[in-house]
């Protein structure tokens, strides 16, 4: 009898013992560089021509509209300095394949019927016992 309530300890404790994939976090350096370049407009200018001739007595009114635009000679070139940022990667150790979580189902369906089973059993002897 005391056999029993070991072996069924033992199969609780290890039905009730989970598997949990370990997680290592490794350390990424990572480097962050950012440019900004700028161009920027001096000075914009609407401009427009017009001019008039005249046809025998048809008056002709011609206007031409155009926009400048002056840039600036040099380029703004901004470099922010680089500053080294420690990212944790999250790298999953210790998959199963699906053969070896079919395996654990099984077993998982076998271990609750033994203990069905058993708690079957047990409850019988201390019925007839009684």
């Amino acid at each position: 009898m005391k056999t029993q309530y070991a072996l069924l300890f033992i199969i609780l404790c290890i039905t009730l013992h989970g598997c949990k994939t370990r997680t290592v976090y490794m350390p990424v350096e990572r480097t962050v560089t950012e440019y900004k370049d700028r161009l920027r407009l001096d000075s914009i200018f609407y401009r427009d021509t017009i001019s008039m001739f005249q046809r025998g007595d048809t008056v002709y009114k011609d206007v031409v509209r155009w926009r400048e635009r002056f840039v600036r000679d040099t380029v703004y070139h901004q470099r922010v300095d680089s500053i080294p940022v420690v990212v944790e990667k999250e790298v999953p150790v210790n998959y199963l394949t699906k053969w070896q979580q079919t395996r654990l189902h099984i077993l998982n369906v076998v271990a609750a019927l033994l203990l069905v089973y058993l708690a079957y059993r047990i409850g019988r002897k201390l019925k007839s016992t009684r």
